[in-house]
């Protein structure tokens, strides 16, 4: 608390001035003055309030973890009538931002599940033994879901999966050589996603990539040499440098100590 200042005493005029706090003065000047003062000392003392309002009050992340525990009560509270309690919108934020909460609590029953499935297929990986009716409406609203499903891939499951993101077939465990080549001719380099890639299948994606190869376990010395002819044929090198191939196909490649040179070698024959 700031003290006021003492009267201002003004000799000249013999009568006197009240002030709002009480002070005395002989004109209405100093009255004035003082007025004006005091006006300034109450600003002052709102904002000193306001400053340590601010330096005491919680913290950002502070608040937002007694927010984030507050929901996940009401959440516990409400978890089997969840859609019953909340509005659409409120619920849709408690699916946004409490998606893993909801769907990995024990009591949470189906009917909630399937409404945050819709919501939210990817959600399916949090949920524990998910019902066969949960993984399908999961698949069919979001195909990349394929990764976390423990129900049989249908082939037209797994063709439709492939059709939005071909490295999906890594999770397609009968896979058929309409998918295989659906797959190589998107990427070459998902070879390595192949289940006992044929020889026609390997040589097709080496003629597409010849760093397909890397994704062959042990090549055959005749598979390395058609990589480094495709390779040359695709840089279109009348020399080709052998250290770049060396780069890439370390597998493929030894350096000769006695001609100082990289070349193709292998065990396999």
């Amino acid at each position: 608390m700031i003290i006021p200042l003492p009267p201002i005493m003004d000799d000249d005029n013999d009568n006197l001035y009240v002030a709002s706090d009480g002070s005395i003065f002989s004109s209405k000047k100093a009255k004035k003055a003082h007025e004006i003062y005091l006006q300034k000392r109450e600003i002052s003392d709102i904002e000193c309030a306001m400053e340590l309002a601010i330096r005491t009050r919680p913290s950002r992340y502070e608040r937002g973890k007694q927010i984030k525990k507050q929901n996940e009560k009401f959440i516990d509270d409400n978890i089997e009538n969840l859609d019953k309690v909340l509005s659409k919108k409120e619920l849709n934020f408690y699916f946004s931002e409490y998606n893993y909460y909801i769907t990995a609590h024990e009591r949470c029953p189906e009917r909630i599940q399937k409404l945050l499935i819709e919501d939210c297929p990817l959600c399916i990986k949090n949920i524990k033994n998910p019902t066969p009716a949960l993984q399908k409406l999961a698949f069919d609203k979001n195909p990349k879901t394929l990764p976390y499903l423990t129900i049989d891939i249908t082939e037209d499951m797994a063709m439709k999966a492939i059709s939005i993101d071909p490295e999906l077939i890594q999770y397609v465990k009968k896979q058929t050589p309409e998918m295989q080549n659906k797959v190589i001719a998107e990427n070459p380099l998902y070879i390595r996603y192949i289940n006992n890639p044929s020889q026609e299948l390997i040589k097709l994606a080496i003629s597409k990539n010849p760093r397909a190869i890397n994704g062959i376990s042990n090549p055959s010395y005749k598979l390395q040499k058609y990589a480094l002819e495709v390779y040359k044929k695709e840089k279109d090198m009348k020399e080709f440098h052998e250290y770049e191939y060396a780069r890439y196909y370390r597998n493929c490649v030894g350096f000769d100590t006695q001609k100082k040179t990289y070349s193709i070698i292998s065990p396999f024959y």
